[in-house]
Formats: structure tokens, C-alpha cells, sequence
């Protein structure tokens, strides 16, 4: 997994797809994902949220967006990990989706 860039006030957005542990298929959650963000491998996440729904007609797909703002302690320099945690069939899995940097330049691919 590639570590993404991003600025401060940027925002921050990531879809992904629930798996049956089982099968691995793609199936719904049984509740909408939470996700944590942790900041530089801190044991405690500094956001915490819930994902939606990306598409009612698309099983599994959700999507988790935030601003990356200085007042939710969003910080130059400082590397986030963000992880879904989700419930299918009473199991509960927990995963990375995204690992992203604070920087004060970034590019954007066109």
C-alpha cells in the first residue's frame, strides 16, 4: 500500500469493500463501518467515525471522507493510519485502508 499526500484543510476520502470472512465475497456489513485514524502508530485513534454506504445497489461498498484540519489535531509531518472496522455475520473484522502523510506540498495527478 502506497502512502498518499495530502495538505492541510485538504479532504481526505476512501472507499472500500466489505468482505464475508468466510468467502470473501462482497457482502453488506451488518451495521455501517466504523473507522479510526491513528496518527504515527499511537495506540489510541485521534478521529474516529463511521463510513457510509458508498452505493445502496453496490453489496459491500462504502466510502469514509474527513477534513483534514488542525483543529482535529491534524499535523505537517505526521503519518495517519486509517482503519475500517467492520461486523459481518457477527464476526468482527479490523483493516487498513489508508496510510496518508500531512505535507505542505503536494502534487495532484491530473
Amino acid at each position: 500500500m502506497s502512502i498518499s499526500r495530502y495538505k492541510i484543510d485538504d479532504t481526505f476520502r476512501q472507499d472500500f469493500t466489505v468482505s464475508d470472512p468466510s468467502t470473501g465475497a462482497a457482502v453488506d456489513a451488518d451495521a455501517d463501518p466504523d473507522i479510526e485514524v491513528y496518527e504515527d502508530g499511537g495506540s489510541s485513534p485521534m478521529v474516529s467515525g463511521t463510513a457510509a454506504n458508498r452505493d445502496p445497489a453496490a453489496t459491500g461498498q462504502y466510502t469514509f471522507s474527513d477534513i483534514l484540519a488542525t483543529v482535529d489535531g491534524y499535523e505537517v509531518g505526521k503519518i495517519y493510519t486509517v482503519y475500517a472496522l467492520a461486523t459481518v455475520g457477527g464476526v468482527l473484522g479490523k483493516t487498513v485502508i489508508a496510510t496518508f502523510v500531512i505535507s505542505t506540498e503536494v502534487v495532484y495527478a491530473n
